[in-house]
C-alpha cells in the first residue's frame, strides 16, 4: 500500500464531524481485507490437502472452517455496505427500474451525475 491511500484513510477516520460519504472508504476496508484472507485460507487449506485429498490433515480442516466462518462475516459486512449504507446502489434503483444493460438507462444515469 502506498503512502497516499493511508493518509486519505487516516483523514477519513480522524474526521468524526464529516458526512458519512467521507467515512465510507474506511468501512469497506474490513470486508475487502477479509475477502482476501478468505481466499488465502482456502488456498492454504488446498495446499495442505493436495498430497492426500481423501484424508486431509487437521490443519487443513481448521483452515477450511475458518475460511467458511470468515466468509460469512465478510458477506454480512458487504450486506451492511450495500443495504444500510447504500454504497454501490444507484439513486434510481427500485423494483420497476429499467435494466442497467439498456443504453437509455445508462445515458440517463450519466446525465444525473
Amino acid at each position: 500500500m502506498t503512502r497516499a491511500p493511508r493518509r486519505r484513510i487516516g483523514r477519513c477516520r480522524a474526521a468524526p464531524g464529516r458526512p458519512t460519504t467521507v467515512r465510507r472508504p474506511v468501512r469497506s476496508g474490513p470486508s475487502s481485507a477479509g475477502n482476501f484472507l478468505v481466499v488465502a485460507l482456502f488456498a492454504a487449506s488446498w495446499f495442505l490437502r493436495r498430497d492426500d485429498p481423501a484424508r486431509p490433515p487437521l490443519a487443513a480442516l481448521v483452515l477450511s472452517f475458518a475460511g467458511v466462518g470468515l466468509s460469512l462475516v465478510t458477506a454480512w459486512l458487504g450486506g451492511e455496505l450495500v443495504d444500510r449504507l447504500g454504497i454501490g446502489v444507484s439513486d434510481g434503483a427500485h423494483v420497476d427500474a429499467p435494466s442497467s444493460l439498456d443504453g437509455k438507462a445508462t445515458a440517463r444515469a450519466q446525465l444525473r451525475s
